[in-house]
């Protein structure tokens, strides 16, 4: 259930560890600076100073306010090294906020201004911080390779921060892939840099994320050690930010433990700070966990509750509309640079026509064939970008009816209790049990856009055994996988068969006068997976009569979801994925094609 959480390491905060009336004297003495400042380069490094100050305590408006004024400054005086760095300033701000696509906007803008007056630093720094927003949007590859690019720079320079800095963001990024000795050995490599280091922040995200990998490979002691030690650094510095990273850290740990009660006491205070400093990140992490824990404890309602709340601030953070943004922001970067590039051709060539003007039939004939090449290749490019923002907001729609699908399966479920709690009251402890353990998976699987064949079987196969203790006559079922189909590389879409199934219960065998049964066959056919589920029971329906009768009793809202999946998967492997319905001699079967 973990979350790896970001460690926001190339923000370079400035802290002191005491406070004075209710609010940190650093940022008394920095106001005052701002306020006695005698030269416009004084104050621009005083207000910088102070909007990293209070953007470290959670203040994010005021921090922008102070941003903003160094930015104006920074321009009117056409200080273009520190406008670069109101820029970085502004993309922070957002990026603690939640707000991706904004943070992304300005950091290129920061990039930008960078590359043009040649600063390696700006640009180092810039790449890095993108490198940062494509790791929470999940884009590991294009994560590691801006890291990569910055730690190439830092090296050359020899900027020790720096270096470290993106060995922790690598780190970070093996750690999500479940690499924990290539992410602890980068994280360790950085950390002794990081005890002397002034930004205390980031040494203390850093103690607070080891301490959640040693969390993940169920080494409690280690785990313990080092979340407490952020734990008391932070309260130190009132840094409120790993305050509750902490919290969401340690109430993770008590989770896997299965100390729920433990668990929630520090989700609940993870979720109190994280919403006192209005980060949207944290307060989705320790909903989740609310969710999961409550799960685990069998308390359904309080569950569901938490669920929806993770729901809505998860998608605040990545909802289709910021994903559209920030695709346009880098397409407006790429553009820049283009027409940058071209604009520097031009002026070469307008020089050179002016000294040769003997040549200028050639030149023009030159222009004309290089702007046909240009317009083409901007076409292509575009075009290439256009498919590319199509799949993305593709995935986003997927990930609704996702979102869609598990609330619907979760209520059908809660129902299905409490009928069988009216019905067979004996037995229901037995039955919540079993619907706890799938309600678990379900709810872990929740933000996934694939799982394997295998773990989505085994989810089918909890399911079945729930519903045939609610049948009747009962039924049996049989799963039949072809010896070359590999269910444990082959990836689907989560609770893909599940209405399929549901059907096939409530529709066929549920009314079958004696004991039914459900086969699920499996077979790889090229780059298609081909799923058939068919029930028989003792009903006879002939194929000849009332097939169009039979066809409309089957229809559900989840056999919808599941076409409109299959739609849209198709349009995103580009190969037509089908969902076929077959009424056959005592029951149905159902034809499921999977593009893979």
């Amino acid at each position: 259930m973990k979350k790896n959480r970001l460690l926001y390491l190339i923000f370079y905060f400035l802290q002191l560890a005491f406070q004075g009336n209710g609010q940190n004297k650093t940022i008394d003495s920095l106001k005052k600076l701002v306020n006695e400042a005698k030269s416009d380069t004084a104050r621009t490094k005083a207000l910088s100073n102070l909007s990293y100050e209070l953007m470290c305590f959670g203040s994010y408006d005021e921090a922008m306010e102070y941003a903003v004024k160094e930015k104006d400054i920074s321009e009117k005086t056409n200080n273009k090294n520190d406008v670069s760095d109101a820029y970085g300033l502004f993309g922070n701000i957002w990026f603690e906020k939640g707000n991706y696509s904004e943070s992304l906007k300005n950091y290129f803008k920061s990039l930008e201004i960078g590359e043009a007056i040649g600063d390696k630093i700006k640009i180092a720094d810039a790449t890095e911080n993108i490198g940062l927003v494509y790791y929470v949007q999940n884009k590991l590859n294009e994560a590691l390779q801006k890291h990569l690019i910055a730690l190439k720079i830092y090296s050359e320079l020899e900027k020790k921060e720096g270096v470290a800095n993106t060995y922790i963001n690598i780190g970070n990024i093996y750690a999500i892939q479940k690499n924990y000795p290539e992410a602890l050995k980068n994280f360790f490599a950085a950390l002794e840099t990081k005890k002397e280091s002034s930004d205390k922040h980031a040494y203390l995200m850093l103690l607070s994320n080891i301490g959640t990998l040693y969390g993940e490979q169920k080494n409690n002691s280690k785990a313990m050690k080092y979340n407490l030690l952020a734990l008391k650094k932070a309260e130190e510095l009132n840094d409120k930010t790993i305050i509750a990273d902490v919290y969401n850290g340690m109430g993770n740990m008590f989770f896997l433990e299965q100390k729920n009660d433990s668990a929630i006491k520090y989700f609940t205070k993870g979720l109190e700070i994280a919403t006192e400093i209005g980060n949207i990140k944290y307060i989705k992490d320790n909903y989740n966990g609310l969710a999961l824990t409550y799960a685990q404890q069998n308390k359904y309602k309080e569950a569901l509750s938490s669920y929806k709340n993770f729901i809505v601030y998860r998608d605040s953070l990545f909802n289709e509309e910021n994903t559209k943004k920030s695709v346009r922001v880098e397409m407006q970067y790429d553009f820049n640079k283009k027409e940058t590039a071209t604009k520097a051709k031009q002026e070469i060539k307008d020089a050179l026509a002016k000294e040769e003007i003997q040549k200028q039939r050639i030149l023009k004939i030159s222009v004309t064939a290089g702007s046909v090449l240009l317009i083409a290749i901007m076409l292509l490019f575009f075009n290439r970008r256009k498919a590319k923002h199509n799949l993305q907001v593709n995935k986003l729609e997927n990930k609704t009816l996702r979102s869609q699908l598990n609330p619907h399966f979760i209520f059908n479920a809660l129902a299905s209790i409490q009928k069988y709690m009216n019905e067979h009251p004996q037995q229901a402890q037995n039955y919540l049990a079993k619907f706890g353990k799938l309600m678990r998976e379900v709810l872990e699987n929740s933000e996934k856009e694939y799982i394997s064949l295998e773990h989505e079987f085994a989810m089918l196969k909890k399911y079945m055994d729930l519903e045939t203790l609610r049948v009747t006559n009962g039924f049996d079922y049989e799963f039949i996988i072809d010896k070359n189909t590999d269910e444990e590389t082959i990836q689907v879409p989560p609770l893909i068969f599940q209405p399929i199934v549901e059907n096939a219960i409530w529709h066929g065998v549920a009314n079958s006068t004696i004991k039914g049964k459900i086969t699920i066959r499996a077979v790889m056919e090229n780059t298609l997976l081909k799923v058939e589920v068919e029930n028989n029971n003792n009903q006879t329906v002939p194929i000849s009569s009332g097939k169009k009768e039979e066809l409309k009793k089957i229809k559900s809202f989840g056999l919808q979801i599941v076409k409109e999946r299959l739609t849209l998967l198709s349009k995103e492997k580009n190969r037509k994925g089908k969902l076929m319905l077959f009424p056959i001699e005592n029951g149905m079967k159902v034809i499921v094609e999977i593009p893979i």
